[in-house]
C-alpha cells in the first residue's frame, strides 16, 4: 500500500489510498514574549503547548530592583509561574528605584582651626523631608564629640545645635553616621546644614558620601550600603546655611 504524507490545519494526515484518510494531531505551540523597563525578563522555556510550566526571571539595571510582572494570557502563580492555556502570553517586568528608610553619611577632611582635627555640621535632611529623624549610631576617627554638640542633635527637630567634635592633635578628621528616616523612601538629593561656629572654615567636611540600605545594618562595612552620592561638599563658611546636593550615584 502506498501512503503519502501531508500538513493542514495543525494535523499530519497519512492518505493510504484515495478514498480513505486517518489523521493525527500535531499539538500547537504557543509563544512567551518578555520586556521590562530598566531590567530584563527571561522565560524559561520562551514557548511550549498546552500545559508547559514557564518560569519567569529578572534582572535589574544597575540602581534599580524589580516590582512585579503583569502577565497577559495566563496566570501567575508561585509569584514567577504560569502554565500555557490555549494562547501566547505577554509577560511585562515591572522595576524601580528602590525605597529607602536607613541611611550612613560618611564625611572627610575636616581639620578645624589651626590645622586641629575638628568638625562641625548641624543638620542633614534627605528629599527635604522634616526632622527630626531616628539617629542609630556614629563614629569619627580621632577625639571626641563636644559636650554641646552630640551625635542626636545631627537629625533631631532643632536645626540651629550641631554634631561636632575631635582633637587638638594636627591633621584631618573622618566620620560617619548612620540614620533612619520615619518612613522610606526613594531619594533624589540631601542636604546640609553648616555648624553655628564656621569662622573657622575647615571645621566643615570637605567630602561627603551618602549611602541607602534596605535593610537595617548598624556598621558602616555592612554589604547591604549602596552608594547614592559621593562628591566634594564646598560647604559655605557661613554659620547655619542649607546646601543641597542632587544624587549623583543613581
Amino acid at each position: 500500500m502506498n501512503i503519502s504524507k501531508l500538513q493542514y490545519d495543525n494535523r499530519t494526515i497519512l492518505t493510504p489510498s484515495r478514498d480513505s484518510f486517518v489523521a493525527f494531531d500535531i499539538p500547537h505551540v504557543y509563544h512567551v514574549t518578555t520586556s521590562g523597563s530598566h531590567g530584563t525578563v527571561t522565560a524559561t522555556p520562551s514557548e511550549g503547548v498546552n500545559g508547559t510550566v514557564v518560569t519567569l526571571s529578572n534582572t535589574p539595571d544597575s540602581g534599580y530592583i524589580f516590582s512585579s510582572y503583569t502577565v497577559t494570557g495566563a496566570t501567575l502563580y508561585n509569584t514567577n509561574k504560569f502554565v500555557i492555556n490555549g494562547s501566547d502570553v505577554n509577560v511585562v517586568g515591572n522595576f524601580t528605584k528602590p525605597a529607602y528608610k536607613r541611611y550612613l553619611w560618611k564625611f572627610t577632611g575636616a581639620t578645624g582651626r589651626l590645622g586641629w582635627k575638628q568638625f562641625q555640621i548641624a543638620a542633614i535632611k534627605v528629599n527635604d523631608i522634616s526632622l527630626p529623624y531616628t539617629y542609630i549610631t556614629s563614629g569619627i576617627s580621632a577625639g571626641s564629640t563636644w559636650s554641646d554638640s552630640s551625635p542626636g542633635n545631627f537629625v533631631d527637630s532643632n536645626e540651629s545645635n550641631k554634631w561636632g567634635g575631635g582633637t587638638t592633635a594636627s591633621g584631618t578628621i573622618d566620620g560617619w553616621y548612620i540614620f533612619d528616616l520615619p518612613s522610606a523612601v526613594i531619594p533624589t538629593k540631601y542636604s546640609l546644614k553648616t555648624g553655628n561656629d564656621t569662622n573657622y572654615e575647615d571645621r566643615n567636611p570637605r567630602n561627603g558620601m551618602l549611602y541607602g540600605s534596605l535593610g537595617t545594618p548598624t556598621t558602616t562595612s555592612d554589604s547591604s550600603w549602596v552608594l547614592l552620592d559621593s562628591r566634594a561638599l564646598n560647604l559655605p563658611r557661613s554659620n547655619l546655611v542649607w546646601t543641597s546636593y542632587t544624587l549623583n550615584k543613581v
